[in-house]
C-alpha cells in the first residue's frame, strides 16, 4: 500500500493588506508533492492561509508530514509538528525551507528530518529508503526545465483564482547581503522562455503574476516570453518583479506594456544616497526617478518596496522617503523594517554587534523591529513603519486620488494620458487603510514593550 504524505505550508496570524496574495502558492511544496503524486504516494497539501481554518490533528493522518518552513512561520510549524508526534506517534517529520536550512539544529528538535536547499531531487528517495542521516543535503537544480509543472488539484481549500503565481528561475545574481532567498539559492537559473510558455498553453492562464527576484534580468529570456504573449494574442493580463536598470531598454518596456504587463514590483530598497550606498544598490536617485517614468508612461503601474531601518536610515530620511513616493505618484508602496534573517550577512553583522534583541521568529516578518537601529530607538523605527503606512492611506490621499478620476477619465478617452489609471492605487489605498488600523491597535503592547 502507498504511503500517505500530507504537506502543510504554515500560515501567521499577519493580517495581508494584499488579499490577492493570501493565496499566493509558493512553488516548493507544490512541486514536491507533485513530484512523490508521480512516485506513487498518496499526497495531500495544505496551504494554512487558504485552507479556510487552522490546520489541527484531523488533517494529519499520514505516514509523513512535510514542513515548508520560512522563519516567521517556524514557531507555528513547531505547533504543528507537536500536533502529528500526539496523532501520529510512528510517523516521521520532514522540514525543509529557509529557516530549516540556517537554522538545523533549532529545527532538529522537532523533526525527525530536514533537507537542506532544494529538495526536489532528494525527496523520493528520502521517504522510500529513510536512514539514519537526520540532515539531507539538497543538491542545486541546474536544470529547471527537468521539473514538473506543478499539480495545482492537490491544494486543498483552493477557491477559483484567475491569477498564476509563477515562479520561473531561481538565485538572483546580486546576491544582496541582507537577502534570504539570495543565500538560499545561490545563483541564478531559469526555466526556458519556451517552457514558461508551454505551462501558460497548457493551463490557459489567463492573468500571471511572474514572482521571483528579478523576472527580466534575462533579456534574451524576457523577450522570447513577451514574444510569446504577443504572438498568442489571447488577452493575458501579468505582472512580474524587476529592479531598477530594465526601464533602459524602453523598447522592452514597449513591448511589455503591449503584451499585457500591467504591475512591475521593484525593490527600491531605499530612497536616500546615503541608504543606497549601505544597501549595496548600484543605481542612484536619478536612476530611479527615470525608472519611475518610463513605466509610467508606459501605462505600466509600480509596486515598490521599500525597507526602512539601514543605518544611515533617521526618522527625517524614511518622512522623506515616503513623500518621495507620495511625489512621485508611485501605485503601491510597501515599506517594511530591516529583517535580519537567519543565513543572511545582515544577520552575522547585528549579532556581532549585539544589536538583535528579539529571536522570536513570529516577529522576523518585515513588520516588527527586532533590533537596535543606529540613528533612533526600536520604536521609533517601528512607529515610522506605521506612520509612513499611515500616510500613503490616509483620508487625504484617498480623497486626492479621488477627486482627480473624472478629470483623467476624459483625458484619458481623449488620448492626452498614458500614465496608469489612478484608481489601480485608489483601490489600494482603501483597502490597505483597514489593515494599517489593525496594525495599530495590535502593535501598541509589543512597542510599549520595545528597548530603549
Amino acid at each position: 500500500m502507498a504511503e500517505s504524505v500530507v504537506f502543510i505550508m504554515p500560515w501567521t496570524s499577519l493580517d495581508n493588506i494584499y488579499p490577492d496574495f493570501r493565496g499566493t502558492t509558493a512553488s516548493g511544496p507544490i512541486l514536491l508533492a507533485t513530484i512523490l503524486k508521480q512516485a506513487g504516494f498518496k499526497v495531500r497539501l495544505i496551504y494554512e492561509h487558504i485552507y479556510g481554518r487552522p490546520v489541527d490533528k484531523r488533517d494529519l493522518d499520514a505516514d509523513w508530514l512535510c514542513l515548508s518552513l520560512k522563519t516567521c512561520m517556524a514557531p507555528r510549524g513547531y505547533e504543528i509538528a507537536k500536533m502529528y508526534r500526539e496523532a501520529r506517534p510512528n510517523g516521521k517529520i520532514v522540514a525543509g525551507g529557509m529557516h530549516a536550512t540556517f537554522m538545523t539544529e533549532e529545527v532538529l528538535q522537532h523533526v525527525d528530518y530536514i533537507i537542506t536547499g532544494e529538495a526536489e531531487n532528494a525527496i523520493v528517495d528520502l521517504m522510500k529508503n529513510p536512514g539514519k542521516d537526520r540532515v539531507i543535503q539538497g543538491g542545486i537544480i541546474e536544470d529547471l526545465d527537468s521539473l514538473p509543472f506543478p499539480d495545482m488539484s492537490l491544494l486543498e481549500g483552493q477557491k477559483i483564482n484567475p491569477s498564476r503565481i509563477m515562479i520561473t528561475s531561481r538565485g538572483c545574481p546580486r546576491q544582496c547581503w541582507f537577502c534570504a532567498p539570495a543565500a538560499m539559492f545561490g545563483q541564478f537559473r531559469a526555466v526556458s522562455a519556451e517552457r514558461v510558455l508551454e505551462e501558460i498553453d497548457q493551463f490557459d492562464y489567463r492573468k500571471i503574476v511572474f514572482l521571483e527576484d528579478d523576472f527580466a534580468c534575462d533579456r534574451k529570456r524576457v523577450n522570447a516570453i513577451v514574444d510569446g504573449f504577443l504572438k498568442r494574442d489571447r488577452g493575458i493580463i501579468w505582472e512580474c518583479q524587476v529592479t531598477a536598470g530594465v526601464d533602459k531598454d524602453e523598447e522592452l518596456v514597449k513591448r511589455m506594456a503591449r503584451s499585457g504587463c500591467q504591475f512591475v514590483y521593484m525593490g527600491f530598497e531605499a530612497l536616500t544616497p546615503e541608504s543606497l550606498k549601505q544597501v549595496g544598490k548600484r543605481q542612484k536617485i536619478e536612476d530611479i526617478v527615470h525608472s519611475i517614468r518610463v513605466f509610467h508612461e508606459n501605462g505600466i503601474s509600480i509596486l515598490a518596496f521599500l525597507v526602512l531601518g539601514w543605518d544611515t536610515d533617521t526618522v527625517e530620511s524614511i518622512r522623506y522617503t515616503i513623500d518621495f513616493c507620495m511625489k512621485n505618484r508611485i501605485e503601491r508602496v510597501h515599506p517594511g523594517i530591516v529583517t535580519p534573517h537567519p543565513g543572511t550577512r545582515l544577520r552575522e553583522k547585528l549579532v556581532a554587534e549585539g544589536r538583535v534583541f528579539s529571536n522570536d521568529w513570529s516577529l522576523y516578518d518585515g513588520r516588527h523591529v527586532v533590533f537596535r537601529p543606529a540613528n533612533m530607538t526600536p520604536a521609533q523605527l517601528q512607529l515610522s513603519m506605521l506612520e509612513s503606512w499611515s500616510a500613503l492611506t490616509s483620508v487625504g490621499a484617498i480623497a486626492r486620488d479621488a477627486i482627480s478620476l473624472p478629470y483623467e477619465t476624459v483625458m484619458r478617452k481623449i488620448g492626452f494620458m498614458r500614465r496608469p489609471p489612478t484608481m489601480r492605487r485608489l483601490g489600494w489605498r482603501i483597502m490597505a487603510r483597514e489593515c494599517v488600523q489593525k496594525w495599530r491597535k495590535k502593535d501598541q503592547e509589543y512597542i510599549a514593550g520595545l528597548p530603549e
